[in-house]
């Protein structure tokens, strides 16, 4: 059974990210199943979109870096694009991997993603002044 502070935490969440996706509820019906799930689908789909444009921004980054190694061999570089292309490789393959992870949690586990990303506005909801 949920104690009374559980119940009034959930609200607060509900509340903010309510709010934070603009979902209108109405509080007079007692089946908020509907909007919880609508709620859900939309952080799944926020979360799904940003791994997607950083994984882009990744793969950008590492050509980008492949590009510039292959103009500095032709043109004699002294090093330099050698240091662009570990480097360029290294941020862009982190990103994409990093991204990864949470693209395929948010096509696998969508639960998690969820309360991942409650754990990630709590602190914002215990600071604001509801």
């Amino acid at each position: 059974m949920i104690d009374i502070e559980t119940t009034e935490a959930f609200l607060k969440v509900f509340e903010y990210l309510t709010e934070k996706f603009g979902i209108v509820v109405d509080t007079t019906n007692t089946d908020i199943l509907p909007y919880l799930q609508s709620l859900g689908d939309k952080i799944v789909a926020y979360e799904k979109s940003i791994a997607i444009m950083w994984i882009i921004l990744g793969g950008f980054i590492a050509v980008l870096s492949l590009i510039i190694f292959f103009i500095g061999c032709a043109k004699d570089w002294d090093g330099f694009h050698w240091v662009v292309l570990i480097i360029g490789l290294i941020i862009g393959i982190w990103i994409i991997i990093h991204n990864m992870y949470t693209y395929i949690g948010c096509v696998t586990f969508e639960e998690k993603i969820i309360l991942d990303y409650i754990d990630k506005v709590m602190p914002t909801i215990q600071s604001s002044t509801y």
